[in-house]
């Protein structure tokens, strides 16, 4: 896959007056606007705020330059602010290097694709950059995605790109388990927690092949319940 330059962007969509009709039709859009393009960038991948009480600032991956960027969504300015070894791709792997990322507390969590780690970096939630040494948490993970971690970060759950699979790492105790295997989280990608009904759900988005001897793909969103217990 290969990008122009300033291919890559990062977008905003207001949802906030959006009017849905019962019939289903939006009478009243979303207002979608270009908030910068990142000229350096080869391929923008995942998105987090860069603390819970910051409305300014994200964190973006570049898994093809093993980089993450700072972007103020107000001014535009944007730059790298971490580098690591374990972000980056590998010659012989899909030439994806790190992927989801979500800042925790006060450190970014991250999955690297072609490595096959799920870590986190301490960082400061003022400029991004790394207080401290990268952690690995999990390895061996086939195709590890996005991810979603447990409200008190005791657990995340790796939506696996190819493998059918959620991974589960017990974040404390640095071990790891197949929480999900089957077909219908085939091209899993994003991974949500939310709640169903008073519920614990994990949301995944995925492709399930459709018709007989093709490689056509449709995508879908599943969800499966699980109960997690925080410690």
């Amino acid at each position: 896959m290969t990008g122009t330059t300033c291919s890559n962007s990062i977008w905003e969509i207001d949802l906030r007056n959006v009017t849905i009709a019962p019939s289903g039709e939006i009478s009243q859009p979303a207002q979608i606007s270009l908030i910068q393009e990142l000229c350096t960038a080869r391929q923008l991948n995942g998105l987090t705020g860069l603390s819970t009480n910051d409305t300014s600032n994200l964190l973006i991956s570049d898994s093809a330059n093993g980089a993450v960027y700072k972007l103020n969504v107000k001014t535009g300015d944007y730059k790298i602010v971490l580098e690591e070894p374990e972000f980056d791709p590998l010659p012989k792997g899909l030439h994806v290097g790190i992927n989801g990322i979500h800042v925790h507390g006060d450190a970014l969590y991250f999955s690297s694709l072609d490595q096959g780690l799920f870590a986190r970096v301490p960082i400061s939630l003022a400029t991004g950059f790394a207080t401290g040494a990268v952690e690995i948490l999990a390895t061996n993970i086939t195709n590890g995605d996005d991810f979603a971690i447990s409200p008190h970060g005791t657990r995340a759950w790796i939506a696996t790109n190819g493998p059918n699979e959620i991974v589960e790492v017990d974040i404390a105790n640095k071990t790891q388990r197949i929480a999900a295997n089957t077909p219908f989280l085939g091209s899993a990608s994003s991974i949500a927690l939310g709640y169903w009904q008073s519920k614990e759900v994990l949301y995944v988005t995925g492709g399930l092949a459709v018709g007989i001897s093709t490689s056509k793909t449709r995508g879908h969103l599943a969800a499966a319940r699980w109960n997690w217990h925080e410690v």
